[in-house]
């Protein structure tokens, strides 16, 4: 497939809504205040590849105290399901 036939641009911008969501606005807009994301956004948006940026910009939430970490989620939930918890 070409890269400029119209199925590629479709994927290409279905790839980007999916990055995107990943978001809310107001981390959105503080990841693009920055000029590593906007430059990364560039590079994956070439390649259409978001994963690494994906990676990089929540761990620089979790760092931000924006997100909680995948870990501390993960601790939570195993404590809610606990049946000491539920007595």
């Amino acid at each position: 497939m070409p890269p400029n036939s119209p199925h590629s641009k479709d994927m290409l911008l279905q790839n980007q809504n999916s990055f995107a969501k990943r978001f809310s606005d107001f981390e959105w807009t503080y990841l693009c205040s920055y000029p590593w994301f906007l430059k990364g956004f560039d590079q994956a948006h070439q390649i259409n590849d978001f994963s690494s940026l994906q990676i990089k910009a929540e761990i620089f939430l979790v760092y931000a105290q924006l997100r909680q970490s995948a870990r501390v989620l993960e601790h939570e939930l195993i404590l809610c399901h606990s049946t000491d918890w539920y007595e």
